[in-house]
């Protein structure tokens, strides 16, 4: 392999993000395409394929934005594919519940896993024994969709740009606290970054879930937030939350007024949490494919992409190849992040 392909060359402008990793990931890319080339003879051929409904392993809860765009799939599929789309949710541990059970399935495209970033970028990193091997037993399929995190505080912190955020934290080095939802997930990433690009000291509050510190940050016993536009657009417009940036390179078309970090003066800030459609490893190139040209279909179909607008989100339909060229990319580019921080696995 020459190269790492970069996936954002097959999104709209406005979403791509600028390569942060170095041709050292082909290794890494080898791994993961191995998993789809290695495939005995006997396996099921794409002409016969599917001919019986296929399951569909979510590992977050009923509502989750995984699930939600899982179930906005599950309802075309039928009349891409020409079976049933079953929704499985499989919560719980980070994510390991799921990805374990999916790392057993057969590799004969009748299981697929809705992966995330969590189970398939930060749990590699941030814990030292998984029921599962994201590189050796998965295989890419697709980018389903994937949106930014934003940076919101409550209205009574004194601060109404990005720049007055970081003179304020400057001005009171450790007594402004953030929200990290979800056991060291998205949010701890996030603002490593912003603080290595601000220089600001603030305090972490653990929270179970991404979301799960909402309440608190409206009371005002959190100052500062992160989440996606989905979630924060009735917040912001009703006056409970101000948000000041997004973690993209580009501003959201869904929320042109709010800057990027970079714009605001935080260069290097930048997050994408994702949900991507991977098979177990062994899966026939040939099935593979299929899935690829069937997801993609309904992935890049108009409707769905202006609810991807709408909620601030990327598109996806990207190849295997380019998705795990992205995949290799981000695992990298976090566990960097991370090591920079000095947060080592438990």
């Amino acid at each position: 392999m020459s190269r790492v392909p970069d996936i954002w060359h097959t999104v709209p402008t406005r979403f791509k993000m600028t390569r942060t990793v170095a041709a050292f990931l082909t290794t890494v890319c080898t791994l993961m395409t191995n998993g789809v080339s290695a495939q005995p003879a006997s396996t099921v051929s794409a002409q016969a394929y599917p001919n019986k409904p296929i399951r569909m392993i979510v590992p977050q809860a009923v509502g989750s934005p995984g699930d939600y765009w899982g179930r906005l799939i599950a309802a075309k599929f039928p009349e891409v594919m020409g079976q049933n789309l079953i929704v499985d949710n499989r919560p719980g541990a980070n994510g390991f519940l799921g990805a374990e059970a999916a790392a057993r399935a057969p590799a004969d495209g009748y299981t697929l896993f809705l992966a995330n970033a969590i189970t398939h970028v930060y749990n590699p990193w941030l814990y030292r024994k998984l029921p599962y091997r994201d590189l050796e037993d998965f295989a890419p399929v697709t980018l389903v969709s994937g949106g930014p995190l934003m940076l919101a505080v409550n209205p009574k912190v004194p601060a109404r740009t990005l720049a007055e955020l970081v003179a304020l934290a400057k001005a009171k080095p450790g007594e402004l606290n953030y929200a990290i939802g979800g056991a060291r997930g998205y949010a701890l990433v996030v603002m490593e970054q912003f603080k290595r690009a601000s220089g600001i000291n603030v305090v972490g509050v653990p929270y179970k879930a991404l979301g799960a510190d909402l309440p608190d940050v409206i009371g005002g016993q959190v100052a500062i937030a992160f989440n996606f536009w989905a979630v924060l657009e009735s917040l912001s417009k009703g006056g409970r939350l101000r948000v000041l940036a997004v973690a993209a390179p580009s501003r959201l078309q869904a929320a042109p007024d709010i800057p990027t970090f970079a714009e605001a003066g935080a260069p290097g800030v930048e997050l994408l949490a994702w949900s991507g459609l991977f098979v177990p490893a062994g899966t026939p190139r040939d099935v593979v494919s299929r899935l690829h040209k069937g997801f993609a279909q309904i992935i890049q179909a108009p409707a769905f992409r202006a609810e991807q607008i709408r909620l601030g989100s990327l598109f996806g339909g990207s190849s295997p190849e380019e998705f795990g060229a992205f995949w290799s990319a981000d695992r990298a580019r976090t566990g960097k992040v991370l090591a920079d921080a000095g947060i080592t696995p438990e």
